[in-house]
């Protein structure tokens, strides 16, 4: 009997036992479910915080090349104000103030068809009307340098449609407007001598004047009769005060480009001030 009542309290004990050993395991695990979730959630959290920091890092340094290019770009370094840029691309490559202003370096080299690249692609991605307008007002310049006119033209429009009040974009509206109405008047008879006085302009050295003068006076000499009559009448319609001379287109052109390079950079060193108060950022 007393072996019996023995062996059912050892029994009772093992069950116990084993009761007290599976309530252990079960807290243990649910403690350690809940630690791995945790541990899971901090982890990812970490990321997080971890990825923001160097997104902001990279912000950071991006607009410190920005106004790096800024300063060389104001001492017309623009070769190195360029690598700047290209700098700040590399830390933001959307960054549309680094891809503008790397546009005016370029155009500053005379690189006129990578900056026109640069400016047409901008365009399509700059909400905000009046930077918009400034890009295409540089696209517009870009293709006038490259002698594509009617391109030009519509840069300008596109320009304007954003800008309406944009004095320096209808001046050169009208200058281009202008130049392709001439280049349309003596493109039949005259294009071989306006393509002539092209090269002379590039050469800046004001030979193409003189070679004009002497040309016209060998046509007045050899002319007579009703060719003489007709060249005489193609040199007064070439003369008349409504026309330009593309002499005097270029030394326009290159009067309008110093001054709207005077105002760019009055209008980037008022940004860059306001911007540099708030977040370092300008236009």
């Amino acid at each position: 009997m007393v072996k019996d009542r023995r062996a059912g309290e050892i029994k009772y004990e093992w069950f116990i036992l084993n009761r007290i050993v599976s309530i252990k395991y079960q807290c243990i695990m649910q403690i350690f479910n809940g630690t791995m979730i945790k541990g899971a959630l901090w982890l990812a959290l970490t990321v997080l915080v971890l990825g923001t920091g160097t997104l902001q890092v990279s912000a950071q340094q991006g607009r410190r090349h920005i106004r790096e290019g800024n300063r060389l770009y104001h001492k017309e370094l623009f070769d190195e104000s360029e690598l700047s840029y290209r700098r700040a691309l590399e830390s933001d490559e959307n960054s549309p103030q680094a891809r503008f202003n790397l546009g005016n370096s370029l155009y500053k080299q005379e690189r006129f068809e990578e900056a026109a690249r640069h400016f047409g692609e901008l365009a399509d991605e700059v909400d905000e009307p009046r930077n918009r307008s400034k890009v295409y007002h540089n696209l517009g310049n870009s293709m006038l340098m490259m002698e594509q006119v009617e391109q030009s033209i519509e840069a300008y429009k596109e320009a304007l449609r954003n800008n309406p009040l944009d004095d320096e974009t209808r001046y050169n509206l009208a200058f281009a407007q202008n130049l392709l109405d001439q280049m349309n008047d003596g493109q039949p008879e005259g294009g071989d001598d306006q393509q002539e006085g092209e090269e002379g302009d590039d050469r800046h050295d004001g030979q193409g004047d003189d070679e004009g003068d002497d040309r016209d006076q060998e046509r007045d000499d050899e002319g007579t009769g009703e060719e003489g009559e007709d060249r005489e009448q193609q040199q007064q319609q070439q003369q008349r005060p409504d026309q330009i001379s593309p002499e005097d287109a270029l030394r326009m052109l290159e009067a309008a480009e110093r001054e709207e390079q005077r105002v760019q950079e009055k209008l980037m060193e008022q940004e860059e001030q306001v911007q540099r108060a708030r977040s370092g950022r300008n236009w």
